[in-house]
């Protein structure tokens, strides 16, 4: 650079700096670069270029030829990180030119950057026909970059209609991804005000590259080049999915994933029956997505996202069957490679890749690559399972036209066995003890394949053979059945993984009878297990309290297999379950033993969970487990009178007991319960009477209790006043919370009992609105009540639940008798509570969902009257936090009446999102108050 050029460069440096101020930076620029110091140069002077607002066409004039020819100088000697600040200042100086017009930026960044403004040798031509060159062996940095500008480019990807384009424009586009990658890394800089036009730029040259690839149809000396280039950005990045840095890897994904998430130019969307639109569909799947070149490029993604997953090299305590155990980086990795593998999955068509993972699975199960193998099915269990079955159905839809149905349809039911039978063989055989990571893995795709394998048996003709491939099921339950009972002991996560397992496959009806008519012999053993296992006291204690687990609220493996062994039982087995398990809860109880109590009672409840779910299912007339639970509901009301008695002592007392002890036997109890009841209604009036008992020493446990009730009846049975006893509940309870919350000694205790109330009276009000007429306090003291209980305390539950009730109460009073004085009255006191806590009584998180209560209510009212009452309400005196007056009051006359018309105009109405704008600025915006952040949940 000679002096003149280098004076007019240092010049343009002060003038960049000039902005901020900032003379020192200059000068210490100036130092560095004089003295040979160009990488701390040219970082300082990214820095500059950061900072500044907006810079003239002057500055750029000056500035940016002597930035080209430092770029290139850079790149001559290999010194990419100076070239990288240089190539980041330049594109931030474009950027931040708003005198360049977008479209002509990058004609101007090829040609300074390529070769435009000389060099040696005429200053580039050699870097636009040199070929591109993946970025395997460059530096991490050099990558790094590379990324970003990728990122950029696919953040705007689309595809624009067929165009031709000239030798220079193809020769620039590809020349970008090998030349100027680093260049616009970091576009804007600072962001904020530029990233728009960042991205405006970014657009421009992804428009290009999208343009080839449309203009390959029309114009084939195009397709070469966008080849080139598309190959050479999917190598880059498959590249960079190699990466030690984890960052980097998840920032790759979520290009792909925006490929591989934008349109498909000519894809059909609908599903054409005739064979030629088919065959052209099914083509399509193994075509491109976005800058995709061909399935080669899919099928390598596909291959090292499998990569990504493999978790060789970690520490044999992190690969149990227990995904929990795998160490943070790792977790992170599998659940940001979920969507692109699902994204790949479409793009290639569910089964195609199924068979493509299938191959490699086999591959690595030959070799004994236990960690291939593993990630292998971890990303097929990620595909759509059911999707197996659709690309071939597709097919024989459109083969039925030219062949007999029948043939088709026997042609599709072997093509879609032969692909579930051999995952679930390979599943079968990759359950293994000595690798529990892969057998764990296995379990899951097993499960997962689950809804596959009850379509298969549920849709199968009678005249189709499924004997072989009911031969490899039955292999894999006996394997399973088999893993659960001999791990428990040695490995109890595998075990609890089987039974996981087992439970998602009971819980198919089709293969809950496959399992009862075709493996009895492992019912049985499972059964015995059972028993075995819950008559072992120390299994029992473990079982009720697994307080020694990490996750101590996990179902047990115990608890899955009854679950499983109700969902395969018959009526007549679960009536067998229900009163051996109540047989053995009474004498529990006579004898003081809490924890078995807890346990049996516990089972009762699966069991009871379980019928309802099948309740449907239960023949009228078939009265077996209605008088077993009649029986049942006598036992719980004993339960619960002795848990009640005296200082929670249980009879003989054998057992010492404990607060925890009391409160699991008391959860069990309100659980079946609620159960009984709604599976029951004849047993509603002895099991409400046993919440109640509770109610005394677990007021917000039978609150849980009687919600749950209250949501899951269905419907009212003859004869049984079921929605006048919960109630007359409901008033009793609601006198017993309120006196809870006037003892001060006890207030997070009152505030769960009082939020717990509140989700049952909007349950109660939800199923009989005009129920609570009698309920003491009123309830619209109640609803008051809970507004001001949650502008003292701030807590979300409280707010949200309070919220939900004055919803409910403003929803379902008698709209047409607003002109009643005492309804007015209650919408006026209500109203006048929702807008203080807008204005700063409560969390300002709150004031969407207030301003929708409100809303909804003036939808469901007359105008001209909730107008009035609003009105009113708003000139009513408030009481916010610090003493301060209603926003509005500051406000003139004028400005009032004008906001007030917009808020309620006929075009508020029709938008809600106006209506909750101008309602916002009505009070004031979101507003900290005075009690600062809000609090967690929590109850």
């Amino acid at each position: 650079m000679s002096a003149c050029q280098f004076s007019s460069f240092r010049a343009a440096v002060y003038t960049l700096c000039q902005p901020t101020g900032d003379r020192q930076l200059s000068d210490s620029w100036n130092n560095n670069w004089t003295n040979e110091e160009r990488l701390v140069a040219a970082s300082q002077l990214f820095s500059a270029s950061c900072k500044g607002k907006s810079f003239s066409a002057q500055v750029l004039t000056r500035i940016c030829p002597q930035l080209a020819t430092s770029l290139r100088a850079a790149h001559e000697t290999n010194d990419l990180s100076t070239a990288g600040y240089i190539s980041r200042t330049l594109v931030a100086l474009l950027v931040r030119s708003p005198e360049l017009n977008e479209r002509e930026l990058i004609p101007a960044l090829f040609h300074l950057v390529v070769g435009g403004g000389g060099g040696s040798n005429g200053g580039g031509s050699d870097l636009v026909t040199s070929p591109l060159q993946p970025h395997n062996h460059a530096s991490e940095t050099t990558q790094e970059a590379a990324l970003h500008v990728i990122q950029s480019w696919c953040s705007c990807l689309g595809c624009l209609p067929p165009v031709e384009l000239t030798e220079n424009e193809i020769r620039y586009i590809h020349s970008l991804a090998a030349n100027i990658g680093v260049g616009l890394s970091a576009g804007g800089g600072g962001g904020g005000e530029y990233r728009q036009r960042e991205r405006s730029i970014a657009a421009i040259a992804v428009e290009t590259i999208a343009a080839i690839g449309a203009g390959c149809a029309s114009a084939p000396q195009n397709a070469i080049a966008f080849e080139a280039t598309a190959t050479f950005l999917v190598q880059s990045l498959l590249s960079l999915l190699r990466h030690p840095d984890a960052d980097t890897r998840i920032a790759t994904l979520a290009i792909f994933d925006t490929w591989l998430s934008a349109p498909t130019p000519n894809m059909p969307t609908s599903r054409e029956s005739n064979a030629t639109t088919t065959k052209k569909r099914n083509n399509n799947t193994r075509k491109t997505r976005g800058c995709f070149p061909n399935v080669e490029a899919l099928t390598a993604l596909l291959q090292q996202l499998i990569a990504c997953v493999n978790l060789q090299g970690l520490s044999t305590s992190f690969l149990t069957a227990d995904a929990r155990d795998l160490p943070e980086e790792a977790h992170m990795m599998r659940r940001e490679t979920t969507d692109s593998i699902k994204l790949v999955g479409a793009a290639l068509g569910a089964h195609y890749a199924a068979s493509i993972l299938l191959q490699l699975a086999e591959n690595a199960h030959r070799q004994e690559d236990v960690f291939q193998l593993e990630a292998c099915l971890y990303v097929a269990n990620l595909l759509p399972k059911n999707s197996f079955l659709e690309t071939t159905a597709a097919e024989a839809e459109a083969e039925a036209e030219a062949e007999a149905e029948a043939e088709g349809n026997g042609a599709l039911l072997v093509k879609d066995h032969h692909l579930v039978e051999s995952l679930l063989q390979l599943g079968t055989a990759s359950i293994t003890p000595t690798a529990p990571k892969l057998a764990g893995t296995a379990l899951t795709l097993i499960g997962g394949l689950g809804s596959l394998l009850g379509d298969i048996y549920s849709t199968a003709s009678p005249e189709t053979s499924l004997a072989a491939f009911s031969e490899s099921f039955t292999q894999a339950l006996t394997t399973i059945i088999s893993t659960l009972i001999q791990c428990e002991t040695s490995d109890p996560k595998l075990a609890r993984n089987a039974a996981t397992t087992l439970f998602r496959l009971a819980g198919i009806s089709s293969i809950a009878r496959y399992i009862s008519v075709h493996l009895p012999a492992a019912v049985e053993a499972l059964f015995a297990w059972y028993r075995s296992q819950a008559s072992f006291q120390g299994v029992a204690v473990a079982v009720c309290n697994n307080s020694h687990s990490k996750y101590p609220n996990d179902i047990t493996t115990s608890e899955f297999v009854l679950k499983s062994l109700c969902f395969l039982g018959a009526r007549q087995a679960q009536q067998s379950l229900l009163c051996e398990h109540a047989r053995q809860a009474e004498d529990a109880l006579t004898g003081g033993m809490i924890s078995l109590v807890t346990l049996h009672l516990k089972s009762v409840a699966l069991v009871l969970g379980t019928a309802k779910i099948g309740s449907n299912e239960i023949k009228e007339g078939d009265t077996s487990l209605e008088e077993a639970g009649k029986q049942l509901g006598h036992l719980l009301l004993n339960a619960a009178t002795a848990t009640a008695t005296a200082t929670m002592g249980i009879a003989a007392n054998k057992e010492e007991s404990t607060g925890d002890d009391i409160q699991n036997l008391s959860s069990s109890i309100l659980e079946c319960s609620g159960s009984l009841a709604v599976l029951y209604p004849g047993t509603t009036e002895i099991c409400i009477q046993t919440i109640l008992i509770l109610a005394v020493k677990d007021l917000v446990g039978a609150l849980h209790a009687l919600t749950t009730l209250t949501s899951d009846i269905q419907e009212e049975r003859p004869g049984m006043e079921v929605g006048q006893a919960i109630t007359h509940v409901a008033v009793e309870i609601a006198e017993k919370v309120f006196k809870s919350c006037a003892d001060s000694s006890q207030n997070q205790r009152s505030d769960a009992a009082f939020v717990a109330l509140l989700h049952f009276l909007v349950a109660v009000l939800h199923r009989w609105p005009a129920s609570l007429l009698n309920l003491s306090p009123s309830l619209e003291q109640v609803v008051l009540a809970s507004l001001s209980a949650a502008s003292q305390s701030w807590n979300r539950d409280i707010c949200e639940s309070s919220l939900a009730l004055a919803s409910h109460v403003l929803h379902n009073t008698s709209i047409g008798n607003l002109d009643n004085g005492t309804t007015t009255t209650a919408w006026h006191a209500v109203l006048s509570f929702l807008l203080a806590a807008c204005c700063g009584g409560q969390p300002p998180y709150m004031l969407p969902s207030i301003s929708g209560v409100v809303y909804s209510t003036w939808m469901h009212a007359d105008n001209a009257l909730f107008l009035h009452i609003f009105t009113s309400a708003m000139a009513t005196p408030m009481q916010l936090p610090g003493g301060g007056a209603a926003p509005w009051a500051a406000w003139t006359q004028d400005m009032l009446a004008k906001s007030m018309n917009y808020l309620f105009s006929e075009a508020s109405r029709k938008d809600e999102k106006q209506f909750k704008r101008v309602f916002k600025a009505l009070c004031g915006g979101k507003k900290k108050g005075i009690n600062g952040a809000p609090p967690a949940r929590q109850f």
